[in-house]
């Protein structure tokens, strides 16, 4: 991915991290707009600011930056407690420890 690329992401996410605060009712903000309605519009956004730029493997760019997303939200929420965000994502814990590593979402000393 290149750093044009990065940059346009960190964008989109405060943006929508900006709009997502703007509604202030948990419950109410998630009937009305299901999770696949952010990425709908992230993805649109990207899209639409590439401007023509040939883009490929978009499937693989999209599920990965969702995946590391996740994966820090729900170690944020688990208090950094991989059991408990291994439980909260039903997968088994040396799967989440994988994915932590292979996305360099462990400090080093963590690693070992």
């Amino acid at each position: 991915m290149t750093i044009r690329m990065e940059n346009q992401l960190n964008s989109m996410e405060k943006r929508i991290k900006q709009e997502a605060q703007l509604n202030t009712d948990v419950k109410t903000h998630t009937q009305q707009y299901p999770l696949r309605y952010w990425v709908e519009r992230a993805l649109d956004k990207y899209l639409t600011a590439l401007k023509g730029t040939e883009v490929t493997k978009v499937y693989d760019l999209v599920i990965k930056e969702v995946e590391i997303g996740l994966l820090k939200t729900v170690m944020r929420h688990a208090n950094g407690n991989q059991s408990k965000a291994a439980q909260l994502l039903g997968v088994a814990r040396g799967t989440l420890r994988s994915r932590l590593i292979e996305y360099g979402l462990l400090e080093k000393n963590s690693q070992e």
